[in-house]
């Protein structure tokens, strides 16, 4: 029979932002490139998906506009 998991105390290291932890372990500019990358890929498709999804669906720009 295997023994009872324990939790571990909560430390003042579960409140730090992740942003601080990234940062701190070495976020580099070649990370901050393919991040960059990936969000440029991300628009190009969301962008036009989004507009053919609210052309299908027969939305006016009035009709989002006043959302």
């Amino acid at each position: 029979m295997s023994s009872p998991i324990t939790p571990r105390p909560v430390t003042w290291h579960a409140c730090v932002p992740k942003l601080v932890t990234v940062l701190r372990l070495g976020y580099t500019t070649r990370d901050l490139r393919a991040d960059l990358l990936a969000g440029l890929t991300v628009s190009i498709v969301a962008l036009p998906l989004a507009m053919a999804l609210a052309i299908a669906s027969g939305a006016t720009p009035n009709a989002v506009a006043s959302a």
